[in-house]
């Protein structure tokens, strides 16, 4: 799955905005804004996602350079306070690496790398929307 089909599937989840019933939100691919989230996300792929081969050990998020090379924003709009780079990324590669991915197995394992947004070699994507609490 590429990344742009990743996102579009995100989107696809219209959510109740969390200050007012009367609008509503698109979900987008993960933004990840503090270790603790990069944890969580981490633990539960390797819990429930049985990656086991190169195409399942890596997982889409919505981190990008696609406006501007460089310039890594979230798709969802989010502020930046937190990455978790491989060392030596983000490197764009031919040019070409405008989407992020993280390791969820190997010696990379929970890290960050750039690739081709239209690469069919992650299988795995979460997405992330509003918080909302509901009373019963």
């Amino acid at each position: 799955m590429t990344w742009w089909e990743a996102e579009i599937h995100c989107q696809t989840h219209v959510l109740p905005s969390a200050s007012d019933c009367s609008t509503y939100t698109i979900a987008h691919l993960a933004s990840i804004i503090t270790q603790s989230e990069q944890e969580f996300v981490y633990t539960f792929f390797n819990t429930n996602a049985n990656a086991d081969s190169e195409t399942d050990a890596k997982l889409w998020i919505g981190f990008n350079d696609i406006a501007e090379e460089g310039e890594f924003v979230w798709s969802d709009r989010s502020t930046v306070y937190y990455r978790n780079w491989i060392s030596g990324q983000p490197d764009d590669s031919g040019g070409r690496e405008d989407c992020v991915h993280i390791y969820l197995t190997g010696v990379h394992r929970d890290e960050w790398n750039d690739i081709d947004c239209n690469a069919n070699t992650v299988r795995h994507f979460i997405c992330k929307g509003p918080a909302r609490i509901f009373d019963l």
